[in-house]
This record gives structure tokens, sequence and C-alpha cells, in this order.
């Protein structure tokens, strides 16, 4: 393949996967495992403690939910209690459903007309303390459920001489919220002096009368709205007040944490993101500055070996595809390669070698010879010795010997040799080393930042994604030629052509019938060297077809039936409940909790 069309190709598979995983981690898709979930969240705060929620409960599939509920983790109470709580004071419910609450001492309410014994047996067993919901007998079939709450909130206050402080958390463990509005009334007298609302995506307005808080909230993310009040608001406020030195600044400095976690979550993830983006053109980059070749003017076909003098093995490792990958292509074309020089005689079929000479003067040749004659009786190779071989070390449990085999047999069929590719060419692989680094690193510390902090851990989530892209078109990057990165030596490359368009004329039986040779010596170097490229199966198959009178015809599919019994030899492995939210809290931990929820 030529080089300008592997970087095309590169460059297509990087920028696919940028910008389709770009748009999943943005826009993620609808089909998700969840099959219910809060379409609008809607809730409305009043200094003297009066909480509206409105829930908007989307259930896509029929016939598996009979409850969908709002818990708390403080105590739900009818009556009042010494600590922080709260009271339902009214529910509205779609038709046809029932509501009821349990409460903190595990009492269960529902509406005089529907108390039979099977419904408050029911709810008694599944519900939880604490909970207030709607329960169908039936199940729910498919469909949006309306259901508004009216409690009435007695949390804990914390005051000094000038500041009052509030920390409502509405949800922590919940279905995904799609929607959230939640209004703050101003107090009767005097004012709210600051908001602080997390998650810290949500974005706040702010009228005369009203601070009007917009967004959403992932499944189980914090929904919590904290407010920091002048001193002459307490008297309007309904709660558990306590006083506390240095409100504001507690307040300020936590959710100071809060911010620099967020900002650095945030940053994070538009670092990853702008290099998720940015990686194919960065991977161009490279290319265009260390890789690009010069242009030479080769032919698409070349019906002649381009350097005879190349060996059959050098050939599949520097020319094949990468210069510095050999596989066992280059291994069959040497035994047919030492066939032709006389040290081998092929027999039969090709599953039958028989070793004349043992020595060579090229060290691959050598060590291919040398693995031969280590599993050959009398100079003898044949699939049926090979099998009877591997099968004896088997069942005898002479495991080291047949590992031996194994190794010698790798060495020979995955032989790497980089001073010999080296000579040829420049690899270029190591200037992707840095992209790889600055991928995992960025993931690294994004799923750092997920397991260690609670409040944007979203945001982390979202760059370990990004992340995640980098790193994936990086590795798609490391698994193109190493060449692509690099530079051929001297004229190389123009040789590196050369071959190419050979393969292309042995890959091609149109071309091959149409230029084919009588002298059956070219036939026997062609199918030597195509085996070494890879398409030596298609020469045999031009040779059968053209009537070419070559034993060398039949001898591949032999040669590779020969050695199957050691790639198949496998040798053994040896070795040897909800926690309660009372406190009010700065800048997190606030009262309340719980959230919508099915069942």
């Amino acid at each position: 393949m030529s080089e300008s069309r592997q970087v095309a190709i590169l460059f297509l598979l990087t920028i696919t996967i940028a910008a389709l995983g770009a748009f999943l981690l943005e826009h993620p898709p609808a089909l998700s495992l969840e099959d219910v979930w809060i379409d609008s969240y809607d809730a409305t705060i009043y200094p003297n403690g009066t909480l509206v929620e409105e829930y908007i409960y989307n259930v896509a599939a029929s016939g598996k939910y009979r409850m969908l509920y709002r818990a708390w983790d403080v105590p739900l109470s009818q009556i009042p209690l010494g600590t922080p709580h709260v009271s339902l004071l009214s529910c509205e419910v779609p038709p046809g459903a029932i509501p009821y609450f349990r409460d903190a001492s595990g009492e269960v309410w529902v509406p005089p007309s529907n108390k039979s014994p099977s419904v408050l047996s029911f709810i008694s067993s599944n519900a939880e303390i604490n909970e207030v919901g709607i329960y169908a007998p039936s199940y729910f079939e498919a469909g949006t459920y309306r259901v508004q709450y009216v409690f009435s909130i007695y949390p804990p206050i914390e005051y000094d001489s000038s500041d009052v402080h509030l920390n409502l958390m509405l949800a922590d463990q919940h279905l995904d919220y799609r929607n959230v509005f939640i209004r703050v009334a101003f107090p009767e007298f005097g004012a709210i002096t600051q908001v602080y609302a997390r998650p810290l995506t949500l974005r706040l307005l702010e009228t005369d009368e009203w601070v009007y808080i917009l967004g959403s909230a992932e499944k189980d993310q914090i929904l919590e709205v904290e407010l920091l009040l002048s001193k002459d608001a307490l008297s309007g406020l309904q709660g558990f007040p306590r006083e506390v030195q240095g409100v504001r600044d507690q307040t300020e400095q936590a959710n100071l944490l809060h911010s620099i976690q967020f900002r650095v979550a945030s940053g994070l993830r538009d670092v990853a993101k702008g290099l998720a983006l940015a990686m194919p053109f960065l991977i161009l980059g490279i290319y265009l500055l260390y890789g690009r070749e010069k242009r030479y003017p080769v032919p698409k076909y070349l019906s002649f070996v381009p350097n005879a003098s190349v060996k059959p093995w050098v050939a599949n490792l520097v020319f094949r595809d990468d210069p510095f990958v050999f596989d066992e292509n280059g291994l069959y074309a040497t035994i047919l390669d030492l066939s032709r020089q006389g040290k081998l005689k092929i027999e039969g079929d090709g599953t039958s070698i028989r070793i004349l000479e043992t020595t060579s003067e090229d060290r691959y040749e050598r060590l291919v010879l040398e693995f031969l004659s280590g599993i050959s009786e009398d100079g003898l190779l044949d699939l049926k010795l090979v099998r009877n071989k591997v099968e004896k070390m088997a069942s005898s449990g002479s495991y080291s010997s047949l590992n031996a085999v194994k190794v010698k047999w790798a060495l020979i069929s995955k032989y790497s040799d980089n001073s010999v590719a080296n000579r040829y060419v420049a690899g270029g692989r190591r200037r992707l080393i840095p992209l790889l680094i600055v991928s995992l690193a960025a993931l690294f510390t994004s799923i750092v930042g997920t397991l260690v902090f609670e409040v944007p851990s979203s945001l982390f989530l979202s760059a370990a994604g990004f992340s995640f892209l980098a790193l994936l078109q990086t590795a798609v990057a490391l698994a193109f030629p190493s060449s692509l990165f690099g530079r051929w030596k001297s004229e190389y490359y123009r040789e590196k052509l050369e071959w190419d368009a050979f393969r292309n004329f042995l890959a091609d039986l149109v071309m091959m019938k149409k230029y084919a040779p009588q002298d059956l010596l070219i036939w026997g170097e062609w199918l030597v060297y195509g085996t070494a490229l890879g398409v030596g199966d298609n020469v045999a198959r031009a040779m059968n077809e053209l009537k070419i009178d070559l034993p060398d015809t039949s001898y591949l599919p032999g040669i590779r039936l020969i050695f199957r019994p050691i790639v198949h030899a496998s040798v053994p492995q040896t070795g040897s409940g909800r926690a309660g939210s009372f406190g009010g809290g700065f800048g997190g931990g606030g009262f309340g909790g719980g959230g919508a929820g099915a069942r």
C-alpha cells in the first residue's frame, strides 16, 4: 500500500474516532439501560420552610414498576420532632395511583379508601422509611406521570452576628433528572446575599424577588442549594438555628474548594477534549514533518524482481509491509529458496523435506537449517515425523522439550533483526510516544479525579472519555508501519516502491498471464519472492492455470502443513441501608438528601 494511501486511511480513521466519540460523549445515546427517569424536576423553596416539588416521571417500560417514590435521608414525620425533619403537607397524584408515605417510625399511611390489607402489606414490605410516593398495584404503563409534593422542612440553620447559613440537599441518590428548575423566594425580612448551587454546572439567575436555578442532574449526582442570608432574615426562617462563629468564612472556604475542584475537572475535560479533536492533525503533522518521502516515478506494475540480491526473508521483513515486522511467509520463502540453492530437497506434495546441507553464509538461513536439522531424523523431515514427535513429547510429559521446540519455531517464524531493517529505513514510532504519554497521563488523572472527587466526578468521567479517544487514536497510529513516521535511507524508498509494484503484479492474475515468461527459473523466482511478499498462493494459482511444469507449484501448502503440529501444540502453564443527612454543613452535605426513584 502506498504511503499516501496509508496516511489517508489513518487520517480518516482518527478523524472518525474523534468526531463520533466526541458526539457520543456530548450527546449520550437515548438508548440507555435506564427505563425510568425524571423528565422534569421543579422545586420552589420558601423561607418559611415550605418546599413544593413537582416530578414528571418518564416510565419507558410497561409492567415493570409499581412504585414511583421520593425518599429522604432525614426523618419524615407528621408530628413535631426535636431534631431536623420533614413533614408532608399534601400531594397531587395521577389518576389510578395510590399515594403513600412511610415515616421515620416505619408507619405506613395511605388514603382511607385504599387501606386494604394487600396494599398496606405490599407498601410496608417494599417502601423504605422516610419515603413518600405513589403505588400502582397492577404496575405502571409506559408513559409520563406527574406527582407534586408539598413539604414543610425543618432544617438546621447556622448563624453568627452578621450572617445566616442554610444548606438544603434536595437529592443525592436518585434517578436521572433531565431538566431541573428551582426557585428560591427572598425572605420577608433581610436578603439573600449569596447562593451556591450544586452540581456546579447549574445556572443561576436572580431577580428582585426570586433566585432561579436551571440545569440538570445526572443519576445520583448531588443536587443542593446553599444560601447565605443577612442576619435579620433569621426571624422569618423555620428550622433549628444554632450559633456558629465565622459563618461566611466557613461557607466561602468550603465552596472555594468545590469551585477549585470544578475548575480543575472542567479544565482537564477541555484539555482532553481538545487533545482528542486535535489528535488527527497532530498525527498528520508528525507524518508531514518526519515521514513524508520524495516522489519517484515508479509504475504500478513491475514484472521482474527489483533486486535479486536481496534475500527472500529480507524482502519479507523490509519490503512486505512494516519494515520491522517479519511473518511466516518469510520462512516459507526461505525454505523454497534453500531448495533452489540445493541445500534442501522438497519432495512429494511439499510435506517432506530432505536436508542436504546444514551451513550457509546467511545468518537467518543458518537458523532455519539448524531448526530443520534439530527436528529431523537422518536428515529427513516430514509431516508424520513432526506430528509423532510433538505427540510423543506431549504424552510423555516432556513439556520442556516441547516448549524448546516452540521457542525455536517462534524465533524463525517471527524473526526479529532490527539491524537489517535499520540499514534501509529509520523507524518513526518513537515520535508518537509523546502523544501516547500525554494521552495516558490525561486518562490516569481523569480516573483518579473520578475516584477521589465526588462533586465534579461527571466532568472527570467525561475527561476520561476524551482521554481514551486520544489514546485510541494514538494506538491506531502505532499500528501502522513504523516507516510511515520515519524516512527511508538513501534511495531505498524507490526500491520499496518497486517491490510494491512487483507485489501488485504478482497479485494480479491477468497481468501475470499477460506477461507470462517461458523461462521456468523466472517462475521459480516469482514463486519465492511472491511467497515472501504474501502473494505466493496467487503465483502458484497462475502457474497451475497456465500449466507451468514446475514441482515448486504444489510445495507451498505442504510446507505449511509440516509445521502445523508445532504451531498448535499447547504447553500447560504452571502457577499458584441509607445514611442519615441531618447536618446543614458548609459547602456540601446539606440537610435533606434522597431523591426520586422507582421500583
